[in-house]
């Protein structure tokens, strides 16, 4: 199929579809594309996406719940932890007991690494006024939210890590992911699956 419509044209009319309160649901579209040209559609889906957070927790009657939602995501600067030592098998977190690291889960001494524990918003985009906020946090994709390690972010100083939260928060806190969300006891995202056109 060739090039049946420009990309300005393209994302905007999706844009347009996704904003339309009518619709609460998530088009997921793949496409291929050259050189910065839509070549064709390989695939779209539409998710319905009728029920807020606040629904899908209250329907899960105490049982664990693991979901896709659209939400944007507010880091926030005024949480301090924010890593943690990680058993390298189990990523779970570990104990030390005069100098060595033992994990729990593994029941055993293990090799530890500096793993994310980030606190963050998540901004539901299904409630009524698209202001509803919830705690979450983010263990490994935050990685990838921030583009840097968490050895790396924790040699920097409080006050520059702060400024490297609000930075981030600058170039993304506008934008609607679709989340793969966990419900244990806390709210845990498990992925950043998608971004929605902007």
């Amino acid at each position: 199929m060739g090039n049946i419509i420009k990309n300005d044209q393209f994302k905007k009319g999706l844009q347009e579809l996704l904003q339309n309160k009518k619709f609460k649901r998530t088009l997921k579209i793949i496409y291929k594309e050259k050189k910065n040209q839509i070549l064709s559609v390989q695939s779209c889906q539409i998710f319905d996406n009728d029920f807020s957070i606040k629904q899908r927790l209250d329907q899960r009657e105490g049982m664990p719940i693991i979901f896709e939602h659209n939400c944007k995501i507010l880091l926030d600067v005024t949480e301090r932890q924010r890593y943690f030592d990680s058993c390298t098998l189990c990523n779970k977190k570990i104990k030390w007991d005069r100098s060595l690291s033992f994990c729990p889960n593994c029941k055993q001494e293990t090799t530890y690494q500096l793993a994310y524990c980030l606190v963050v918003k998540i901004i539901d985009q299904i409630s009524e006024d698209n202001q509803v906020t919830y705690k979450a946090t983010m263990f490994g994709e935050a990685a990838k939210y921030l583009g840097i390690s968490a050895k790396d972010f924790s040699n920097m100083s409080h006050d520059s890590q702060n400024d490297y939260l609000k930075n981030i928060n600058e170039q993304k806190s506008h934008i609607v992911h679709s989340l793969k969300l966990e419900f244990k006891k806390n709210l845990v995202i498990q992925e950043i699956l998608t971004q929605a056109i902007q």
